[in-house]
């Protein structure tokens, strides 16, 4: 072979030097191809936009069996099991909540309606220029305008 490193068989070229492959122990459980507690092949790395598009390609049109769409509704474990069996669903909390308000509602004390009608009915005039509201109007409106 000559003094020229081939490019396409040169490690550092092609990135595998960065990423030496691991020693897997004879013991070891391999699942997928890949022992477990091993690093990825490739683990630093990305496909191309190109590479993504072939794989998406790849799967177009398939679809996933009745059993196997049964599997994936099942909860993988006791944790998600009780979570699931707690879930209040969106539109029941909504409805519990507007009971609750209603309940507790203190627009139904005749009280409470009288004190706020007062307070509302209780207009002074702005010092500045005479424009009349409540308290809490009257304090923005003067913040706004007069400051």
């Amino acid at each position: 072979m000559s003094s020229i490193t081939n490019i396409y068989t040169d490690p550092f070229i092609l990135g595998l030097q960065q990423f030496p492959t691991p020693k897997v122990p004879e013991d070891a459980v391999v699942s997928y191809g890949y022992a477990k507690g091993m690093p990825s092949p490739m683990l630093g790395q990305t496909h191309s936009e190109e590479t993504k598009r072939l794989i998406g390609l790849g799967w177009l049109g398939r679809t996933h069996t009745e059993e196997s769409k049964q599997k994936m509704r099942r909860p993988k474990s006791e944790e998600a099991k009780r979570n699931m069996r707690n879930h209040i669903r969106p539109a029941e909390r909504m409805e519990n909540h507007r009971q609750r308000m209603l309940k507790d509602n203190p627009m139904d004390n005749p009280e409470s309606v009288e004190k706020v009608r007062k307070t509302a009915l209780n207009k002074k005039p702005c010092p500045h220029c005479g424009m009349m509201g409540n308290a809490g109007t009257l304090a923005r409106h003067i913040k706004a305008r007069h400051s």
